[in-house]
């Protein structure tokens, strides 16, 4: 998966902050995910405003690395039966897709970790969201406070601040 904006350039690290208080409470810090299956896009909510943190996008094979790695026989533990290496009905591009989602989980769970949120949004197409719940670990879970199956990622930046200020009044 390869990161890009602030969240390449300064690391997870950079959002280790201290507590703001509101209204003599310790404000939540708000993340929002933003994907579909080529796309991620990650948001904070600070002081009532959206801001933009970064990208993550998968990494581009060449079809020799795809072949490599998803090609190919292998024997079963009882040495009997020959099992290939990922179903044959599942295209690379799909493989792809679903490194994609596993990998953004991981880095959703390095993320809650470090403890740099309290709250996660998730707003992704009904399928990757689908996907996303089914690797999302167990701390990260618990951590989401809405889901949201809508595929915003095809917004411009305006259309998509727009839409996710009228999804996320508080």
């Amino acid at each position: 998966m390869k990161l890009t904006g602030r969240i390449a350039d300064q690391g997870l690290t950079a959002f280790k902050e201290k507590f703001k208080l509101w209204h003599g409470r310790r404000a939540p810090r708000i993340w929002i995910l933003v994907a579909d299956e080529g796309v991620a896009k990650i948001f904070r909510k600070d002081d009532g405003h959206l801001e933009s943190i970064g990208e993550a996008r998968p990494e581009e094979l060449t079809v020799i690395e795809l072949s490599n790695r998803s090609m190919g026989r292998m024997a079963s533990a009882a040495g009997s039966t020959v099992q290939h290496k990922f179903e044959p009905h599942m295209a690379a591009s799909r493989q792809e897709e679903l490194s994609f989602v596993r990998d953004l989980a991981e880095w959703l769970d390095a993320a809650e970790s470090m403890d740099v949120f309290d709250r996660l949004i998730l707003v992704a197409s009904p399928r990757t969201l689908g996907e996303l719940r089914s690797v999302i670990s167990n701390p990260v879970q618990g951590r989401i406070a809405a889901e949201i199956d809508k595929d915003l990622t095809k917004l411009s930046t305006f259309d998509l601040r727009k839409a996710l200020d009228d999804i996320l009044w508080f």
